[in-house]
């Protein structure tokens, strides 16, 4: 699957050929059909973020959020695996992160090295845990809803995307907005207490004549990410 790719597979790669394949990536999706939606909301304490430099300068993408001790599958594009549990060192104050190859934590597994809370890990991609409350794992996908998925902190502006979450996880709103920054009443759609967990037709959501236009922006949206 295109949509994920393992850091534990591309350690020895050069930034050069990591944006070669995620470009490559994105091309793939973008001939894909994106006709569905899937965003589910967690209350979590700290989110996970990846950085195209090594001493995490720039805007990171979150790649997961998290409860320590908890399992968290992690289906994004930079994510170790799709899955992980983070354990947390009261005596070090660090981070072990054991990721694994599948989905709930099963299959291989790797520990990571010990990470301190907001330090910058460094490597071919800079590696830090943040604090965060409330997280959205998003998916663009066809009618099965198991595509790419994007995780941002709700109610974050991400290139004019905005999702935000009812304080029980179980509502969002989802606004999207024609240019990058998120001001104003959203001009592509607003969109009110929908369900979290389900697979949702975008030409349910807009409307019908809205749907081309819409996939094209989400595809925009994610190429915009990792600009």
């Amino acid at each position: 699957n295109l949509y994920t790719i393992s850091i534990y597979k591309i350690t020895k790669i050069s930034n050069m050929k990591l944006l070669a394949i995620i470009t490559l990536a994105l091309a793939v999706a973008s001939t894909s059909a994106i006709s569905h939606i899937k965003v589910t909301c967690h209350s979590v304490k700290y989110s996970q973020r990846m950085y195209t430099s090594s001493d995490c300068t720039g805007e990171g993408n979150m790649v997961a959020g998290f409860n320590p001790g908890e399992c968290t599958n992690t289906p994004a594009l930079l994510s170790h695996g799709n899955s992980a549990k983070f354990a947390w060192n009261a005596t070090t104050k660090k981070f072990t992160e054991t990721y694994y190859a599948e989905y709930d934590c099963k299959g291989t597994s790797i520990v990571s090295d010990p990470v301190e809370l907001d330090k910058c890990d460094g490597g071919i991609l800079g590696y830090k845990i943040t604090t965060a409350t409330q997280v959205v794992d998003y998916h663009l996908a066809d009618e099965k809803c198991d595509g790419l998925s994007l995780f941002y902190d709700s109610g974050e502006c991400s290139d004019g995307t905005k999702i935000t979450c009812s304080s029980d996880d179980k509502k969002f709103d989802y606004q999207l907005w024609e240019g990058a920054s998120c001001s104003g009443d959203p001009d592509i759609l607003n969109a009110k207490d929908l369900e979290t967990g389900k697979c949702l037709a975008i030409e349910d959501i807009s409307g019908a004549g809205s749907f081309s236009v819409l996939s094209s922006f989400a595809i925009m949206a994610i190429v915009m990410i990792f600009m």
